[in-house]
Order: C-alpha cells, then sequence, then structure tokens
C-alpha cells in the first residue's frame, strides 16, 4: 500500500494484476513522508511452490502421427 500526500494518492495492491511493479513505479515519485508498505515475501513464496497449472505437454485433440 502506499499513501501519497505529495501527489495525494493510495494505492492498494491486489493480487495478479502487476500490483507490484505498479507499486514499485509509483513508490520512486513518494517523497520522504509518504506512507509505503513493505513487499510481502510470502506471497510470492506460496505460489513459486505450486509448478504450472493446467497445462499439458500432449494435447487431447492433437492428431498423433
Amino acid at each position: 500500500m502506499i499513501i501519497s500526500h505529495a501527489h495525494k494518492f493510495i494505492f492498494l495492491k491486489t493480487t495478479k494484476t502487476a500490483g507490484t511493479a505498479i507499486e514499485a513505479a509509483l513508490s520512486e515519485l513518494c517523497g520522504p513522508l509518504d506512507v509505503i508498505t513493505p513487499y510481502r515475501e510470502e506471497s510470492e513464496q506460496d505460489r513459486k511452490g505450486l509448478g504450472p497449472q493446467n497445462y499439458r505437454i500432449e494435447h487431447p485433440l492433437k492428431p498423433k502421427r
């Protein structure tokens, strides 16, 4: 989350919407009195352990040669 008093905005980060990239870009605009919360490391770790999802090497409708 970012609260920018200097630029008069509040940014609430959501998951799976490029929130971390947007938060990183917006944080560069912030002044010394603005509030910037730290990144949640555990949210990235949760996804890394899952691996591929709904992914098949051989598609069932692909003709075999």
